[in-house]
């Protein structure tokens, strides 16, 4: 059992490398890339969105409306573990980066009730990227993201939420949300970095993540 199930992985390495290797070509290279990447072009928009540092890019997923019920089910309830699992990334790259994301998103919901634009799209690049990261701290650098929005201008759109819009725990006031807010998003001393490997200090202590 062990001779053919060795036999079968050199045999799938070995079509790998043949599917991906040029047959005119010695040294595995492709002579012709145009012709190869002018076949491969459509008419998709493979670039969903760009931000900062940042590019979303999508994927079409052929024969997906072609699948049985029960499969499309199964790639349904997937999706929804994924979003449990996305909150619970959330909690533990940053204590309180689950409040901060949902403020965020109500924020994002009545933003055409928002006056000031300018603003508005500073408070909308630092959502996306605070969405992309999972938390407020950059995916690559661990350092906080920086908020090019004021203080002063997150204070007003937060003063025009809801009450039931707050993400509010035990007996946190809105002024108590506001504050810790506040000092999350804006005070450079709270939460600097998300992991801090500086072998000078303490690495738990100095750290975001939970």
């Amino acid at each position: 059992m062990k001779k053919k199930t060795v036999l079968f992985i050199l045999l799938a390495q070995m079509a790998f490398y043949y599917a991906c290797t040029d047959p005119n070509s010695v040294d595995g290279t492709h002579e012709n890339t145009e012709a190869t990447v002018e076949e491969h072009k459509d008419d998709f928009n493979y670039t969903a969105d760009r931000f900062a540092d940042l590019k979303v890019i999508r994927y079409q997923v052929p024969g997906f409306e072609e699948l049985p019920l029960d499969q499309k089910k199964l790639l349904y309830y997937l999706y929804e573990a994924a979003l449990s699992g996305r909150d619970i990334m959330y909690e533990q790259n940053y204590q309180h980066n689950l409040q901060l994301r949902k403020t965020l998103e109500a924020i994002v919901k009545q933003s055409e009730t928002i006056e000031d634009k300018e603003e508005l799209e500073k408070l909308m690049v630092f959502a996306k990227r605070f969405w992309f990261s999972n938390g407020i701290h950059h995916h690559y650098s661990n350092l906080k993201i920086e908020a090019d929005f004021s203080s002063d201008f997150f204070e007003k759109v937060f003063g025009q939420l809801d009450e039931a819009a707050l993400p509010l725990r035990g007996n946190q006031s809105r002024a108590d949300l506001l504050k810790l807010l506040n000092d999350v998003i804006f005070n450079p001393e709270v939460a600097p970095k998300k992991v801090n490997l500086d072998p000078e200090v303490d690495l738990v202590l100095s750290s975001a993540v939970n």
